[in-house]
C-alpha cells in the first residue's frame, strides 16, 4: 500500500518535531494515570507472570480484546484522550485512549511504554514538523536502540501485529525523558501473506455450478474479517448473505463454520455452502460479471 504524499501547501507554527512532542505529552501524560483501580487491574492480569514480555503480553492482550474502539473527535477530543481511569470503567476508546490505558497498566507493572503518533493515510514529511497528518496513536516500548510497536486498536491483531497502513511510516516517538524522536515503522509483517484456495465443484448443462469451496488467508492488509471472526459464526454468515446478494444469490449458506487455528485472532476459516438451485447463471448482470466462485470470508 503506498501512502499518500503530504498536500502540497502546509502551515505550521511548531519549529520542530520536539516540539510537536512536547505538545501531545502536555496533552495525555497527565492522563496515564496509576489510580488504585488501575493498580489493582495490572496486578490481577499479570498475578504469577515473572517476565516483562509475559506481563506485556497479558496486558496487551486485555487492552486489545476486551475494549471496543468507538472515536468521538470533537473539539479537544479530536486530540486529548481521556483519562486511563475513564477508559477503564467505560470499556472504550479510541486509539490515544487505549494507548493511554495500556501505558497506565504497563506502569504499573514497571514497564516503560511511550504514544507513538503516526499517519494511516500520509507519509509525513520530515523536513515538515506539523501534528496535522497524524491520525493514530500507537504505543512504542523501549528495546535497547530500538523499539516495538503495539496497536491495541484493531481489537483482533495477534501480540505485535501493526496494519498495512501504517507499516514502513514515519512515527514520531515520545518518550518521558529526552527529546521526540521522528523513526520509521517496520516495513515488514510479522508473519508472511499467505492464501490458499481449493474448490470441489461441477456444472451442468445449464451452466450451474455447484460444489464446496475453501479459502484460507492470512494477510496483513487489515483486521475486518478477523472482526467478524471474534464476532461469532452469525456474524460471519450475515456478511456473506450480504456481499453474495451483490451478485443475485437469495440464500446464503446452507451452514457456516469457524475453524479457528492456535489463537482466534490469527487466522479464520469460513465455508458459505450455497445450493445450486439458488446459484445465478453465469453471464453478465447490471452490477458486473457474475462470478461462479463461491464468496469466503477469510482472515488477516
Amino acid at each position: 500500500m503506498r501512502p499518500a504524499k503530504p498536500p502540497d501547501i502546509q502551515l505550521s507554527s511548531f519549529g520542530s518535531w520536539d516540539d510537536v512532542g512536547k505538545w501531545f505529552s502536555a496533552l495525555e501524560k497527565p492522563q496515564v494515570k496509576d489510580t488504585p483501580e488501575i493498580r489493582a487491574k495490572a496486578e490481577e492480569l499479570t498475578r504469577g507472570k515473572t517476565s516483562d514480555l509475559e506481563k506485556l503480553r497479558a496486558i496487551y492482550d486485555y487492552v486489545s480484546t476486551r475494549f471496543r474502539y468507538i472515536s468521538i473527535s470533537l473539539g479537544a477530543g479530536r486530540y486529548a484522550p481521556h483519562s486511563s481511569a475513564e477508559v477503564l470503567a467505560n470499556q472504550y476508546g479510541d486509539c490515544k485512549d487505549k494507548h493511554t490505558l495500556f501505558a497506565a497498566l504497563l506502569q504499573a507493572v514497571g514497564v516503560k511504554a511511550y504514544p507513538a503518533l503516526v499517519s494511516s493515510t500520509f507519509q509525513s514529511d520530515p523536513s515538515f514538523a506539523t501534528p496535522d497528518l497524524f491520525d493514530q496513536v500507537i504505543t512504542a516500548i523501549p528495546r535497547g536502540d530500538s523499539f516495538l510497536y503495539l496497536d491495541t486498536t484493531p481489537e483482533v491483531a495477534p501480540f505485535g501485529f501493526l496494519s498495512a497502513q501504517v507499516h514502513d511510516k514515519f512515527v514520531l516517538v515520545i518518550p518521558d525523558i529526552g527529546q521526540a524522536r521522528l523513526l520509521k515503522t517496520s516495513a515488514d509483517s510479522i508473519f508472511p501473506s499467505v492464501q490458499k484456495f481449493q474448490i470441489d465443484a461441477s456444472i451442468d448443462e445449464k451452466g450451474t455450478l455447484d460444489g464446496k469451496a475453501r479459502l484460507e488467508s492470512r494477510e496483513k492488509r487489515n483486521s475486518s474479517s478477523a472482526r467478524l471472526h471474534s464476532q461469532g459464526a452469525d456474524a460471519m454468515a450475515r456478511a456473506g448473505a450480504r456481499h453474495l446478494r451483490r451478485y443475485g444469490f437469495r440464500r446464503h449458506c446452507q451452514r457456516c463454520v469457524r475453524r479457528p487455528t492456535r489463537r482466534n485472532r490469527e487466522s479464520l476459516l469460513v465455508f458459505l455452502l450455497v445450493p445450486s438451485a439458488e446459484l445465478p447463471r453465469l453471464g453478465k448482470s447490471p452490477r458486473g460479471p457474475r462470478s461462479p466462485v463461491l464468496w469466503l470470508a477469510a482472515s488477516d
